[in-house]
Order: C-alpha cells, then structure tokens, then sequence
C-alpha cells in the first residue's frame, strides 16, 4: 500500500513526497513522512522496469537477503580472517527462524531491510578502532542505511554501536579516532537531514499518533508485557503475530558448545564482545529486562521480541567461532563440522520457508494472482477508506475518531461564525473555494492537517493550524477567494538540499581525491 501510495505521489508531481492525497477517504494521508523512505523508493525504482509493485517488493526482499549475507560474509570475514568462519556467520544470519518470519509472515519490510546495514555499522566502527582507518567511510553507508528503512532498528543499532565504542574506549582516546567518529557522524546527519527534517519539525508543530507512547504502546510497562519466555526459543510454535520465535537446531547446537569452547576463544576480544552483546540481546527480549524503568527512547521497539533479531546478529559469529574450533579439534577432519552445519543451515532454512511456499487457494488463484488484483484495486481507487492503511501517522486527535473522517462532508466545514461557502473545486491536494458573507468564521478545510500546507486568501497567505477534529482550519474575517495547496516547508526543502549537496560533495572530493593521487603515481 505504501509503495503504491507513494508511487503516485510522485506521478502526481508532488513534492516533497509525502502526503497521498486519495488517502483517508481523500483527505490526504502522510505515507512517507514517519518511515524510511529507502523501502518505497528502491521497490519503487524496479516496478518502473517490472511494470509491478508486487515483483518490485519480491526483488527488493530477496535483494536485502542476498546483501546481507555479503556484509555479514565480509564483516566477519575481516574480524575472523577465516572464510569458513565468515559463510557460516553469513547464512545463519540471513535464515535464522526470527529473519525468516520477519520476511514471509510478518512483512517487516523496514525491519529486514535495515539488517543489511547493521554489518556495514559495525564493519566501519570495526575499522576505526582495529583495522584501516580509511575505510570508515562504512560506517556512514551503514548508519544512513538504517536511518532511512527503519527507526526502531537505527535506535538500537546506536544502542549495540555505543557499547561496542565504549569496550573499545581506550582507543577512543586517540585523536584520529575522535576525528573520524565525529566526521562520520556529520556526514551521516547532513545526508539523512531530507528525512530527519521533516521528522523533527512534525514533533514540534504536531501532534501525532506515531510521537504518542501510550497510542502507539510504547511505554515500558507495555513492552515488559510483550516480553517472551526461554522456553520460547526452543519451540517450533507460532508465536503472537504469526512468529517464530525459536532460534533454531543450528543456532542452539553451536550455543550450546560455548562452556566446552570458552577458554579457548576467550582471548578473542571480538568472540567475547559478541557473546556479551548476544546474552545482553537475548535477555532484552525477555521480561528479565527492566523495561518499565528504561527511558522513552529505548522503549520505542514496541515489541521485547523485537531484539532478538539483533540477537541473532551477534550469536552468528558465536556460532561460528563455536563449530570451527570444534572442527579443529578433530584436527584430521577440519572443515568436516562446518560443511555439515552448512548443510544442516541450508536444509533447516527449506523447511522454514517451505509453509509459506505460494500454493493455489481454494478459489484456484495463487498468491501473487490475489496481491496483483490487490495492487490494481489500490491504483483504481478513487478514495482509500481509512481500515485499509495503518493509522499511527494522524493526529492524535483523529485516531480514535475515525468516525469522523468517514462521516464527514467533502468540502469545507464552518465550526463557528458565519460564511457562506460556493464554488468549491478540489483536485488531490489543490483546492478552491470562495467565502461569502463572512463575520468571524473558522472555517475547517478537507484535508487532514499535517506541517506543509499553504493556503492564500485573495493572493495572500494567511497562517493555518490544526482543529480540534485534527483538520486544516483557518480563520477568516472577510470574504475572499481561497486557494489550499500543499507545498511542503521551508525547512523541508532546505534539508533535501542540503542532503543532496552533502552527497555531490562527497562524490566531488572522491573523484578530486583519486584524480590527484593517479597525478602523484
């Protein structure tokens, strides 16, 4: 819904792009302001070539699988220096049971994309403290990754990051370290402000649903009470929301050796980092962890369940350093172990996904058949009614008066004083009317209010605000011929240039940078 939506936002020659005019009865919906735009544009760009949003999401997904599998083989293959080490760590990454559901039941398309991206995190944190400096330029790519498909992911990558950073804080010291942490971490603001601008000033001239903790069950009482039990990771079960949360035979043989291997892999600065970032993950997604006295910030995951994905980031590695050493301690058979958990990995990946494997349904139609229909119903729709969209991104004030989107009249409404409204015209996001015999009027516009609306009385601008109902309202003490549209701020724009001169630099200093050093040779 949301990579149609934008879609025609941008058919619509709308921008900034951000409000789908069709949505919410016509009112106008927020699809790509509150989410990382990275997982709309990338499905987007291949619809262009596919001629489908469906087969463009389809190659997206299994485009985040294959690259994450590379970084992870790459990352760890830079830490380990051992390739079997480095496969292994990547496909029970990229199939563990947790990674599987987020894909083919929960459709978790910002969470599974961002887990392309936290290798990458860690890969450039892992070159500014141990390996070549100048490579932490990773660092940028992955945190702007992250930033841009998913939130609550970016918060915890921030999370894990600073731990890994303060384990490495005698090295913090040097200045070189100090230097490029604090460039990267400019540069990764300058090049996500087109997203974090308007995030930012929302909160500030808004009230939203998705900035409500109690709305959107984000205190810590509600995520302690989502928390899981141990005997949950060993089960096969569904959990709630379509879940599996079982960490799977291979993840759970290989932990398993860690009290047999732990003297002999403790001296490994990284094995034993990871192992305490695994056990530290792994209790967060437990009601173990103090979530009711966790500050806000944390306790934006919504769901403890959540972590374990990061669970399964950090115990990849442990399960691989855990199935070399024992193939090594076979010495005559050294790779046998690993091969054999490749395999194991492989066929246990198959069986995950094999319920989800696309079957015809009872009406002779296959899956993807009933998605097109879908996406062809979305994109001939001349209104989407607000039950077919998620609602966390309206005002607070209309959340739970849905009533009166549906209920209400199309045009403009007057809440108090006297005007007498004609020649309304409406076309998406443009509107026109005139007021007559005006005393005093408040006058609410047909549009949900969201920051970016411009709207001219006789050639000029007048300031609009949000009603009590969650609209566009204005005041008016004259009559006048009225013009609504949406622009977008300032602000708004002003962050996309600045996003997007901070990305010609980049590029500019690169070329500059290997055109000089080609002259030197």
């Amino acid at each position: 819904m949301r990579i149609v939506s934008v879609k025609e936002i941008i058919l619509d020659k709308i921008f900034p792009c951000f409000i789908n005019a069709k949505q919410m009865q016509g009112f106008g919906y927020a699809v790509n302001i509150f989410y990382g735009p990275l997982t709309t544009y990338i499905p987007i760009l291949f619809s262009v070539f596919t001629k489908s949003s469906i087969l463009g999401l389809k190659i997206f997904t299994f485009l985040t699988v294959l690259f994450s599998g590379t970084v992870m083989y790459n990352f760890i293959y830079k830490v380990s220096k051992k390739k079997m080490i480095a496969l292994i760590s990547a496909l029970i990454y990229i199939s563990a049971p947790y990674k599987l559901t987020d894909i083919y039941s929960r459709n978790a398309v910002g969470e599974y994309s961002a887990f392309v991206f936290i290798p990458i995190v860690f890969s450039g944190l892992y070159d500014i403290f141990n390996g070549n400096k100048k490579k932490h330029y990773l660092l940028v790519i992955g945190a702007v990754g992250i930033v841009l498909s998913h939130t609550i992911t970016t918060v915890y990558c921030a999370f894990f990051a600073i731990i890994y950073i303060l384990a490495n804080w005698k090295k913090l010291k040097q200045k070189e370290v100090l230097k490029y942490i604090s460039i990267d971490l400019c540069l990764i603001l300058l090049l996500t402000a087109f997203y974090l601008i308007p995030l930012v000033e929302h909160k500030m001239y808004g009230d939203y649903t998705v900035y409500d903790s109690y709305e959107m069950n984000t205190t810590g009482d509600y995520v302690w009470s989502t928390g899981i039990g141990f005997k949950d990771f060993i089960s096969s079960e569904f959990g709630n929301n379509e879940i599996v949360f079982s960490i799977g035979i291979v993840i759970a043989f290989s932990v398993c050796l860690t009290p047999v291997c732990f003297n002999k892999l403790k001296k490994n600065k990284g094995y034993l980092l990871f192992l305490i970032l695994s056990i530290l993950s792994l209790i967060m997604c437990t009601k173990l962890f103090p979530w009711k006295v966790m500050p806000n910030i944390l306790t934006v995951t919504q769901f403890a369940w959540r972590l374990e994905g990061f669970f399964v980031f950090f115990v990849s590695y442990i399960c691989a350093c855990n199935i070399m050493w024992l193939s090594e301690a076979l010495k005559d058979n050294k790779n046998i172990i690993g091969i054999f958990v490749i395999i194991c990995t492989m066929v246990c990946s198959y069986f995950g996904t094999s319920r989800y494997i696309e079957k015809n349904n009872e009406d002779g139609m296959s899956n993807f058949d009933k998605e097109k229909r879908y996406e062809d119903s979305i994109m001939a729709a001349e209104t989407i009614e607000p039950y077919q969209i998620n609602r966390e991104y309206l005002p607070v004030s209309l959340v739970n008066n849905i009533g009166y989107i549906t209920n209400r009249a199309e045009g403009v409404c007057v809440l108090d004083g006297r005007a007498l409204i004609v020649n309304q015209e409406k076309d998406g996001l443009n509107f026109t009317f005139r007021a007559e015999g005006v005393s005093d009027a408040k006058l609410e516009l047909p549009y949900i209010y969201y920051h970016g609306y411009t709207v001219e009385v006789n050639g000029k601008d007048i300031k609009n605000y949000e009603s009590e109902n969650g609209f566009l309202a204005i005041d008016l003490d004259k009559d006048g011929n009225v013009v609504v549209k949406y622009t977008g701020t300032d602000i708004e724009k002003a962050g996309y240039i600045i996003s997007a001169s901070t990305l010609l630099g980049i590029i500019i200093y690169c070329i500059s940078k290997k055109f000089i050093n080609k002259n030197r040779e």
